[in-house]
């Protein structure tokens, strides 16, 4: 399965305006560091299986829905 990363960052934003999260707000809540959640949405690397689960959790979204739109 090959996930586009601007994608998975574009669900993240969206869902993160919608609930007007910031992204300390969605650190805190997700129990990661800050640098955590900028590095997902600004980094070309792909983020850890356990760091997307816990954003996504935050924001509830569907961790498989995220990564295979």
């Amino acid at each position: 399965m090959n996930v586009d990363l601007n994608e998975i960052r574009s669900r993240i934003l969206v869902a993160m305006a919608e609930k007007g999260m910031s992204r300390r707000e969605l650190s805190e809540r997700a129990g990661l560091g800050e640098s955590a959640v900028r590095d997902l949405l600004t980094r070309t690397e792909n983020p850890g299986i356990v760091t997307l689960a816990r954003i996504c959790d935050e924001l509830d979204l569907s961790l498989v829905a995220v990564l295979t739109k």
